[in-house]
């Protein structure tokens, strides 16, 4: 019974062998020389393979700079919030004034979050981001030369801007 067996699987794996190696022998043909019929059922179809010359657009942005393109291609320009400062040396057309309008007083902007805090014995200190980069403070501290730090609480921080204005900001992320 055994040696039936192996004939059969024997027999079986021959067979499988031989219509494979044939597949494979017809496959080998060219474009050119196989039917269209048996280009149309392979996988890969190498007529679409091929690469295509041609003449790319400059890019519309750049997806890595905070400046965005307000004019056609090839004209950079800043577009700003009706509000906010343009930088120095760009003109912008939502900027312009008609003659004999006085441009509004911008107040001085910092960029300052309170996102986390570490509470001790002695005192609570406090995790911000101030102008993209993180500090940890504590009460009466100064960061940079211009904002003092008045109170911390774990809900708020309380801080003394460049204008002399006190203002308070919330804990961000997850609360307790």
């Amino acid at each position: 019974m055994k040696k039936a067996h192996r004939r059969l699987f024997a027999w079986l794996l021959a067979a499988w062998l031989g219509q494979s190696a044939g597949a494979a022998a017809s496959q080998g043909l060219s474009p050119a020389q196989a039917s269209p019929q048996e280009a149309a059922r392979r996988l890969v179809r190498k007529d679409l393979l091929l690469r295509k010359e041609g003449e790319l657009e400059p890019p519309k942005r750049n997806i890595f700079s905070l400046q965005s393109f307000a004019g056609g291609p090839g004209t950079p320009g800043v577009v700003t919030a009706p509000n906010m400062p343009t930088p120095a040396g760009i003109s912008s057309p939502q900027g312009a004034q008609p003659p004999g309008v006085q441009p509004e007083a911008v107040q001085p902007v910092f960029d300052f979050r309170y996102i986390g805090f570490v509470r001790s014995s002695r005192r609570i200190t406090a995790v911000v981001i101030y102008n993209g980069l993180p500090y940890s403070i504590s009460e009466g501290d100064v960061l940079g030369q211009e904002v003092r730090i008045l109170k911390i609480t774990a809900k708020e921080i309380e801080v003394q801007g460049p204008d002399s204005g006190k203002k308070v900001f919330p804990l961000e992320g997850e609360r307790e």
